[in-house]
């Protein structure tokens, strides 16, 4: 009975530490933490949208609200022990915004809803979350010079499994960023060379076999886009492009403790990312629409699709 026991208890304990691991990398197997970054670009992209173009179009000072539609599809090929994820988030992006003199400062309320799974994952994880949260954020012209600065906070909620029961969690996850756009005009097209620095803290909370730290990661995009301004009967029309390159760095792999043991896991692709988008916005008198496509890719297997759909009203 004792040689049985002996036989048999490293095969438990092997067995529970594959149980619980597993259980453990599920947030990031799903897609969820990766599900942070993505909603919150799509803030990002929203917010620093209206900020170019207050340097390339100027209006008069006054209001404006404004509704913003992103989607996004995105994937990566290895991230958590050789396992990818996917993932297709939908946000609706509520906003006003003020103008006064050489300053520009607003607010957007966001709601956003995440499908991810794993891929290469036997069995696959699946998760479903929701997110809501506050952005604020404003801008300072000095000539051709402009400062900008925003701060937010999403909270998400969800469940995700993987072939056994669901398991909830929720989190919170703070941004913050500064950046730097210089004008240059040359008739009707505009060039605007930028500079930023993303900081992006996720809090995981509630997680059933222990949370991971908090994780903050550090994002350096520098990018220029080019746009040009038609008219075209009462329409104003603007397309545009944009380019950028963006370094990452900080928490890209995620340590934490469950049973008195420290685990680690990459879940974010540290490698240089490349982003690409057009746009046309189309403009008469107090109204506006705005379309856009973007599309982001990196050496490390990791790529995305994102739309955006805007209207605004100026008063």
């Amino acid at each position: 009975m004792q040689q049985f026991a002996l036989k048999t208890l490293p095969i438990l304990l092997v067995g529970s530490m594959t149980a619980f691991t597993a259980r453990a990398d599920l947030w990031i197997e799903s897609g969820v933490a990766a599900a942070s970054m993505d909603v919150t670009h799509l803030v990002r992209q929203t917010v620093d949208k209206r900020a170019t173009a207050q340097l390339t179009t100027p209006r008069a000072d006054g209001g404006a609200v404004w509704l913003d539609l992103t989607g996004s599809d995105s994937r990566s090929d290895k991230v958590a022990d050789g396992v990818g994820h996917r993932n297709k988030v939908a946000a609706a992006h509520l906003g006003a915004d003020i103008r006064h003199g050489d300053a520009f400062f607003g607010v957007v309320y966001t709601l956003a809803h995440a499908d991810g799974e794993s891929r290469g994952a036997v069995p696959q994880s699946e998760a479903e979350t929701q997110w809501y949260g506050v952005h604020v954020f404003g801008e300072r012209s000095f000539g051709s010079l402009a400062l900008a600065g925003q701060f937010g906070w999403l909270h998400s909620h969800g469940q995700a499994k993987s072939g056994g029961p669901s398991v909830a969690m929720h989190s919170n996850v703070y941004s913050f960023d500064l950046t730097a756009r210089l004008l240059l005009a040359f008739g009707e097209t505009h060039v605007v060379p930028y500079v930023k620095v993303e900081n992006t803290v996720i809090d995981q909370r509630n997680w059933r076999d222990g949370y991971p730290d908090r994780m903050t990661v550090h994002q350096f995009p520098v990018g220029v886009n080019v746009s040009r301004t038609f008219a075209a009967g009462e329409w104003t029309i603007r397309p545009e492009a944009d380019a950028a390159l963006v370094r990452t760095a900080g928490d890209t792999e995620a340590e934490r403790r469950e049973n008195g043991v420290t685990r680690s896991t990459r879940w974010l692709d540290d490698a240089t990312l490349w982003r690409g988008r057009l746009g046309l916005t189309a403009q008469k008198e107090k109204t506006s629409y705005l379309m856009g496509y973007e599309y982001q890719t990196s050496s490390g297997g990791r790529r995305s699709h994102q739309m955006q759909f805007e209207g605004r009203y100026t008063f």
